[in-house]
């Protein structure tokens, strides 16, 4: 495998972890208790990328292969926990 390979297949697995880490805090700033977020976006932004990056190679890890639904059912789990977590919501 080439140098663009390579690359290529680690965008592809980046790629759903970052689109769910920019449309979720994005996308919850419409709901109401979205608004009242104590982070601004960029930093929820940034957290569930690293929480869904982690989520996915523990699943790649796990498996011993990515793709697995397992692993993007856990990601969307471990995202919304996090960003229930960081705009505070259990207090709404």
């Amino acid at each position: 495998m080439g140098v663009l390979g390579f690359i290529n297949h680690v965008l592809n697995f980046a790629a759903p972890a970052l689109a769910l880490a920019v449309v979720l805090p994005v996308l919850s700033r419409w709901m109401p208790m979205g608004r009242g977020a104590a982070t601004g976006t960029a930093t929820q932004i940034v957290v569930l990328a690293v929480v869904n990056m982690a989520v996915l190679v523990a699943g790649l890890l796990f498996f011993g292969r990515d793709g697995k639904m397992v692993s993007y059912l856990s990601m969307a789990a471990a995202c919304a926990t996090a960003q229930f977590l960081m705009v505070g919501a259990w207090r709404s």
